[in-house]
Formats: structure tokens, sequence, C-alpha cells
């Protein structure tokens, strides 16, 4: 690690003051620089506040510090998840509404327990919609008529004819096997 003066360290000190009120005042660098060193001119100021905000070094290192001030500020996501935890779990003083109100936000933040649509459908209203699907998927037409179901198939790109057949719900009897 390079070693810097107290004179270095005054600087850096002040420049990073600046920067700080500089951001704060809507970006007029004349007016940070009289507040971090009052007892410039104000044409001086002018120049200060140019040459300190156009230098990359002082830049950079106001972004570092921000970027470090901001990641010890905000808690992360497991810290937030560890937090509800304890308070779910009673370590710190809580009612029991917040202690659940603690348990229904982590369930949020894993996905859990969100909304849900019930929709009840009967085997056979299953197998109505697969088979329809099914035969939109085919291309055939069905119409149901007395217990007979007629099936047309067209097949497309050709010009032979369609072919019609009717089949019966009745399951035809098993052969015996010897």
């Amino acid at each position: 690690m390079k070693r810097r003066s107290a004179a270095q360290i005054a600087r850096e000190r002040d420049e990073d003051r600046f920067m700080a009120e500089f951001a704060t005042n809507g970006g007029n660098a004349t007016q940070a620089a009289l507040v971090v060193w009052p007892n410039l001119t104000y044409e001086a100021a002018r120049k200060k506040g140019s040459k300190v905000t156009n230098d990359e070094v002082v830049r950079e290192r106001f972004r570092k510090r921000m970027a470090k001030q901001t990641t010890r500020e905000i808690m992360s996501i497991q810290e937030r998840q560890e937090f509800l935890s304890e308070v779910a779990r009673g370590v710190h003083k809580a009612t029991m509404k917040d202690r659940i109100s603690a348990v229904k936000v982590l369930n949020q933040m894993d996905a859990i327990g969100g909304p849900t649509m019930n929709i009840n459908v009967s085997v056979e209203d299953k197998r109505k919609m697969v088979a329809s699907r099914i035969d939109e998927l085919l291309g055939i037409e069905t119409s149901e008529e007395d217990g007979v179901i007629t099936i047309e198939c067209v097949e497309s790109g050709t010009t032979a004819d369609s072919g019609s057949a009717e089949v019966s719900d009745t399951v035809p009897e098993a052969a015996e096997v010897d």
C-alpha cells in the first residue's frame, strides 16, 4: 500500500467533501468550492471547482466511496431474510401480528403462497378437452349424434376425396385366448 503524507490525506479529504457538496447542490462547482474552501475568491473558487470536477482520479475515488457507502447502507436480500426470520421466530420484541407479517413478507420474497386459482374439472371433461385438442391439431372435424361419433378427415394438399367413418362408442367384445 502506498504511503500518503498528511497534506495528501487532507487534500483528498477536501476533494471528497467538495464532490459530496457538488453532488448535493445540483452540480454547482463554484458554490461547492466556496463551501469547502471559504477563503477563496469567487474567481478562484470557479477555477478550483472546474479543476477538481474534471480530475478523473478524484471522480473515480468519489465513485468508489459512494458505492462502498451505498452497499453498507442497503441491506442485502440475505440480511433482510435473516432479520425477518428473527422477527418471525420472536428473537426481537414483536407482536404476533408483526411475526405473522414477517412470515408473509418472507413468503412473498420466496414466491410462496402467491395467488392461486383452483379449477375443478371432471375426468370425463378432461378426456373431451384432450380429444378436442387432438382433433384440432389433426384437422379432424367431429360431431356426435345419438351416441355415434362421425369423423371427417380431410388430407390437406391433395385432391383426393375426403373419407367419412362412423365410430360407435361401444367396445367390441374381446376374443378368447387359449
